[in-house]
């Protein structure tokens, strides 16, 4: 009867030992799936940052650029303007400057008229 009882222990044992073995091999394959899971999900979650990351970084660059290209264009169009303004002034001066020899040789015909007149006046006053 020993021998049964500790045949039946022995059996218990092995049973209790077995279903045992058999929980922690669920819970470390339970813990090895959470665990896989949770890498995922950290990789997707890293990876949707970089792209999105990425994604601004390549955004900013391309604001940067086109913001250079319109202050190239805004420059260029405002050294346009300027030079077609100082064209204007060096126009308007030599414009200018024509009108005033105009104007001098003007007045030189005419002082010379009216020498000539006073000449011929005082000619024939003194005769």
């Amino acid at each position: 009867a020993l021998a049964a009882m500790l045949k039946i222990t022995v059996a218990a044992i092995e049973e209790e030992r077995a279903s045992r073995v058999a929980r922690e091999e669920a819970i470390t394959k339970k813990l090895a799936d959470h665990e896989a899971y949770v890498a995922g999900e950290f990789k997707d979650h890293r990876n949707g940052r970089e792209d999105a990351l990425d994604d601004l970084q390549s955004a900013l660059e391309n604001h940067i650029r086109q913001h250079m290209k319109f202050d190239e264009k805004c420059k260029a169009a405002f050294r346009e303007e300027i030079a077609s303004l100082k064209n204007s002034v060096v126009l308007e001066s030599q414009e200018r400057e024509r009108h005033d020899l105009e104007l001098a040789a003007a007045l030189k015909r005419y002082i010379t008229k009216l020498q000539s007149s006073l000449h011929i006046v005082n000619s024939t006053a003194t005769e």
